[in-house]
């Protein structure tokens, strides 16, 4: 997805056998649901506007790298095979409301920036 006049407050590719997903920084989108489509990586996702990111039932496995975008308040990656994430994963976000990672295979936290506020993390089995 290149750039784009307005922002689009919702866009939902889910169930869609998308094995590829790239888009512009200045792509403007609030919330990206691609919940059980084929993507194995997070890469093309640092969109300034981002608030909201699912990645549920993907095939998200190993170490996650990249990097989440400063806005992002939600995210989804349950039911995927993640071990952990590289060190700078979340070093850009300023308030994380929920993160779920329920159903993965985490065997190490997140490093978080140093005074960073999360309100939710789900790790459940």
């Amino acid at each position: 997805f290149g750039k784009n006049k307005y922002t689009i407050r919702l866009i939902n590719l889910a169930y869609n056998p998308l094995e590829s997903f790239e888009a512009d920084d200045d792509f403007l989108v609030q919330v990206l649901n691609l919940s059980a489509t084929l993507l194995d990586r997070i890469n093309g996702f640092n969109i300034k506007s981002l608030r909201s990111l699912s990645m549920s039932r993907c095939k998200l496995k190993g170490i996650i790298d990249g990097k989440m975008p400063e806005m992002i308040s939600t995210l989804d990656l349950s039911y995927n095979q993640i071990q952990g994430f590289t060190d700078d994963f979340f070093m850009d976000v300023k308030m994380m409301s929920m993160l779920n990672l329920a159903h993965n295979e985490i065997n190490k936290l997140p490093e978080f920036p140093e005074n960073y506020n999360i309100s939710r993390i789900n790790l459940s089995e």
